[in-house]
Order: structure tokens, then sequence, then C-alpha cells
């Protein structure tokens, strides 16, 4: 395969997840979900897809790049994580958003967060830059676990 051709590939799956996590998050953002005591850090709306607007590109990017070395692929044991952790994302928004279900998400999240730092470091033993990429995601995630914490407790 066209080394751009697997680049839409995981583009491609990226985007359906933020598309699927989007089904869920929209039905309950601006009515359940305005009704939650949250964090004073907790960002605008907005910010919400414009970070992960680019964190999906960037995940792509990483799992590209894997892909691109090991050419084992677009299953293999390392990417096995990428795909882990991008599942988790939308089982999140699907328990969190859909089901409403706040500790639960809870979690997902946390699990997801521990998939996100082992898909980092094996993503760093196979190249470098794919896991340097997959940095922010796991900073957000760490962001993000916080906020699901604080409103878990508060609510």
């Amino acid at each position: 395969m066209k080394d751009w051709k697997a680049l839409l590939y995981f583009y491609a799956a990226t985007f359906a997840v933020q598309v699927g996590g989007n089904f869920f998050t929209m039905q309950s953002v601006t009515t359940w979900y305005t009704t939650l005591e949250k964090s004073t850090l907790t960002p605008p709306g907005y910010w919400f897809g414009i970070v992960w607007t680019l964190l999906y590109i960037i995940m792509a990017v990483a799992a590209w790049r894997v892909w691109r070395v090991q050419r084992q692929g677009f299953f293999s044991r390392t990417l096995q994580w990428w795909w882990a952790q991008l599942t988790l994302g939308l089982v999140w928004c699907g328990v969190f958003f859909g089901l409403r279900l706040i500790d639960a998400g809870l979690v997902i999240i946390f699990i997801n967060w521990l998939v996100i730092l082992a898909t980092i470091a094996r993503f760093l033993c196979v190249e470098r830059m794919a896991g340097y990429l997959l940095v922010p995601l796991g900073l957000w995630m760490t962001f993000a676990t916080y906020l699901n914490l604080v409103i878990s407790l508060k609510n």
C-alpha cells in the first residue's frame, strides 16, 4: 500500500471515532452536561472540538509513522495499543455522554490514560517522533481525567 493511502486510512479511523464521539456528545453537551458541577479549570466548550480535532490528526500521523517503520500491517502489536486507546475514547463518549454514567466514565478514562501512556512508550521504541507526537494526547488525557474526576466528586 502506498504511504499516503495508509495515512488516509489512519486519518479515516480517527475521523470515524471523532464522528462517533460527537454523536454521543452532541446529545448531552447542551443539556445534561450544562447542569453538572465542573472544575473551575474546565475550558469553554468550543475548545474541546478544536483540541480533539488536532489530537486526532496528530494521532493518525503517529500511527502512520509506526506503520511505515514496521510494515507489519495495520494491526501490528504496537498499533494494537493505538487501536485500543482510540476505541476506549469512543467508549468513554458513549458511557459518559451517551449513558450519562459519570463514575463508569471515570474508570474508562483512567484505563484509557494508562493505555495512552503504554502506547507512547511502545511508539517511542519503534519510532521516536511517533512517540513524541502522542505526548500532547497524554497531557490532554491527564487533564481530561482530572476534569472527569472533579465531575464525579461534585455530582
